[in-house]
Order: structure tokens, then C-alpha cells, then sequence
């Protein structure tokens, strides 16, 4: 039985996934011959501009208001740690036609978006029978943590090695 089976297999991502690629598929193995290993993000939580690489922390940003308006109010509250309890400082004035100015900030401080920033906290580890076209038999077996989830995946990278010894690579 030559290619056991995994036979066609050329691309773990499924048909399309790599451009030109599409061709080399010719799948003899049914969906319930192959494993998939996937880890998702169940929960966030709140992190600073800099855990999340927020393009303004990293460049700075501008804000324009008309002066005395309540938009400046909520700046100068912003700016003074009121409003979010992160002090800002602005690096400096530009007046704009029509009364307006826009106030520029340096880079290395939080936006006015910080509070809203968040990252993933937990994450839910699984491996599941079948590929991109399904899961026929429903086993989905979910891992502790990421090391037991690896030693699967290791495990399961070796019976897939030990049947292309056995059977040759095609």
C-alpha cells in the first residue's frame, strides 16, 4: 500500500491556501484521516499602548479642537490624567485656519484610545479529527496546557514520520 494514507497530501493548509499551488492537490484520503492542532483565545484583557504596539504610542498623534471649546476641555482633562487617569503631554501647538488648533503629541505616550486597548489572556489549546472540510466523527480533545498540547502535536509529527518510512514519501 504505497503512500498509506496520506497519499496526495502536498500542502497542510488546504487547496488555495498557497497561490499555485491549488493544482498539486489530489486528495485519496478521507477527511477523517487527518488531525488538526489549533489554539483560540477565549478571553482579553486591558493592556497599555506599548503591549499592544498602538501606531500612535509608537509615532505620535495629533488631535485639532477650536480653543475654549468643550472638545478642548476634554483634551486638557485627557492631557492633565482627569479624564483616564494617564497624564499626557502635549509637544506643542498649531494654529489651523478657522480658529482652530491642533495639538500634537510625541510618541512613547498613551493615546486617547488607551483604555480601549486589549490582548489575549487565556487560551484554549485542542486538537481535532478531519482537516479544512470538517470534523466527520466530532472529536474535539481539548489540552491543558500549551506543553501537553505540544508533546500531541510532536507525537502525532512522529506516526505521520514512521508511516512515510514505512510506506515511502508518496
Amino acid at each position: 500500500m504505497r503512500g498509506g494514507m496520506y497519499e496526495g497530501v502536498r500542502n497542510a493548509y488546504g487547496p488555495g491556501a498557497l497561490p499555485g499551488l491549488t493544482a498539486a492537490w489530489n486528495l485519496q484520503a478521507p477527511v477523517g484521516g487527518f488531525r488538526s492542532f489549533g489554539m483560540r483565545t477565549t478571553r482579553t484583557v486591558s493592556a497599555t499602548c506599548a503591549e499592544v504596539d498602538c501606531p500612535h504610542w509608537q509615532n505620535g498623534w495629533a488631535c485639532v479642537v477650536v480653543p475654549g471649546s468643550e472638545d478642548a476641555g476634554v483634551v486638557e482633562a485627557a492631557c492633565d490624567g482627569r479624564a483616564d487617569g494617564r497624564r499626557r503631554a502635549w509637544a506643542r501647538l498649531e494654529p489651523l485656519p478657522k480658529g482652530f488648533v491642533r495639538i500634537w503629541f510625541d510618541p512613547g505616550q498613551p493615546c486617547f484610545k488607551a483604555s480601549t486597548h486589549r490582548v489575549p489572556w487565556e487560551a484554549s489549546w485542542y486538537h481535532r479529527d478531519g482537516d479544512w472540510r470538517g470534523n466527520p466523527s466530532g472529536l474535539v480533545v481539548a489540552h491543558r496546557n500549551a506543553r501537553s498540547w505540544v508533546d500531541e502535536f510532536g507525537e502525532h509529527q512522529l506516526r505521520i514520520a514512521g508511516e512515510r518510512e514505512r510506506y515511502g514519501p508518496e
